[in-house]
């Protein structure tokens, strides 16, 4: 997760922050609310961190269809021999069903596609990981000077 600094008064997205006064308060500012306030330090880029992967208990996982799946199932069942018809039959589903996730026209819900798998012995899901922690989105809806005061100049 990369961390962009943001301007405390108007909530910008900058590469760069300045901090000044403002009736006693200190904050970072961009260069455009610079000159609601008084310079106290003079701006100093901020460093990105380093793009680290992950620790692992930062990191759960989900299971997703793998992508092909339709062509994955009618390969693995034309390897077999069966025509939609017969896999159907063996499956318990009707051929129609079949039909339409192999044309990825739908997608099989998990028992449909364990059923698959164990049948055709394939993998249909993956597990793909999904890094845990506060995402951009929820910044969002934090709360800049900017949100609650009208500033007016001169």
């Amino acid at each position: 997760m990369v961390f962009i600094p943001e301007c405390e008064i108007c909530g910008r997205e900058v590469e760069r922050l300045t901090k000044i006064e403002i009736e006693g308060s200190i904050v970072e500012v961009c260069d455009r609310c610079v000159s609601y306030g008084k310079i106290v330090e003079e701006p100093v880029p901020r460093q990105q961190p380093s793009r680290s992967l992950p620790k692992p208990s930062d990191v759960e996982t989900e299971l997703v269809l793998v992508e092909g799946y339709g062509k994955k199932i009618k390969e693995a069942r034309e390897k077999l021999g069966l025509s939609r018809k017969e896999f159907a039959s063996k499956i318990g589903e009707k051929e129609g069903v079949v039909k339409k996730v192999e044309e990825e026209k739908m997608e099989p819900d998990e028992k449909l596609a364990r059923k698959i798998e164990k049948f055709l012995k394939i993998k249909l899901y993956e597990k793909v990981p999904i890094v845990s922690g506060k995402k951009r989105e929820e910044k969002k809806h934090e709360l800049t000077i900017g949100d609650v005061v009208v500033v007016r100049t001169k």
